[in-house]
């Protein structure tokens, strides 16, 4: 409130550091996920979530608050699943369903269906059930990096083979061979003019945007190829 920059402290007093992703969930707890673990801080309390705790691994890539208020921490080895207000976690792995433990990204439907992007696939898991969804399903790839749900409630997936879109109950694909400027899609997000963009890494080009409703025409079958705008270095954008 006071405009300045605060050091998080975390465990031994000490600031932490290494960390990978943080988010601030609806009661105003402050989640942080590290190389070295979770921590928690609400007010000037700091709770430590590791391995001795229950955590699945200390490796924290990414973080969520579902619906429920639960935060889902994923890992290299699976998720851990926090319910802070009954002190209760609970892991999510293979050995639970997950077709793959290198979690990349987690999201959550307005039906309130969990997404969890993987190495290996797209996992959908709801009321304990998991489906496991790949390239086999008409997805561009199994290597997810991110999901994006817009205000329609279509699924968006971005991965190291292309763009999916997630609508009615079926995947489609779209690659560079109809306008993409780069398989390798790394974020999504949409901004207030309708356009779509992306982060990649591929022809020396770090993101591109393409216009929603083309990619909506494409994947309806209305139009062939879409048409993207690149930006890189010599835009400005530091590499």
């Amino acid at each position: 409130s006071d405009n300045k920059i605060s050091v998080i402290i975390g465990e031994n007093n000490k600031p932490i550091d290494k960390m990978k992703c943080g988010i601030l969930d609806s009661e105003g707890r402050l989640w942080v996920g590290s190389r070295t673990g979770l921590f928690s801080k609400y007010g000037n309390s700091i709770s430590v979530f590791k391995k001795e705790q229950g955590l699945i691994d200390d490796n924290i890539r990414c973080l969520m608050e579902d619906s429920k208020g639960n935060i889902w921490a994923g890992t290299f080895s699976g998720i851990t699943i926090i319910d802070h207000e009954k002190n209760v976690m609970n892991n999510l792995s293979t050995k639970e369903g997950l077709s793959n433990d290198y979690i990349m990204h987690i999201n959550e439907d307005s039906k309130g269906s969990i997404w969890i992007s993987t190495r290996n696939g797209l996992n959908e898991y709801n009321n304990g059930k998991i489906t496991h969804y790949n390239s086999s399903h008409g997805m561009a790839g199994d290597f997810v990096f991110k999901t994006f749900i817009d205000a329609d409630g279509i699924l968006w997936v971005a991965g190291n083979a292309g763009l999916s879109r997630y609508k009615n109950g079926e995947f489609k694909a779209l690659t560079t061979k109809n306008g993409l400027t780069s398989n390798t899609l790394f974020q999504i997000i949409e901004d207030d003019n309708g356009y779509f963009w992306f982060t990649t890494n591929q022809k020396g080009v770090s993101v591109f945007k393409v216009k929603k409703d083309e990619l909506n025409d494409f994947f309806d079958g209305k139009i062939g190829e879409v048409n993207s705008t690149e930006y890189n270095q010599a835009d400005g954008i530091k590499a």
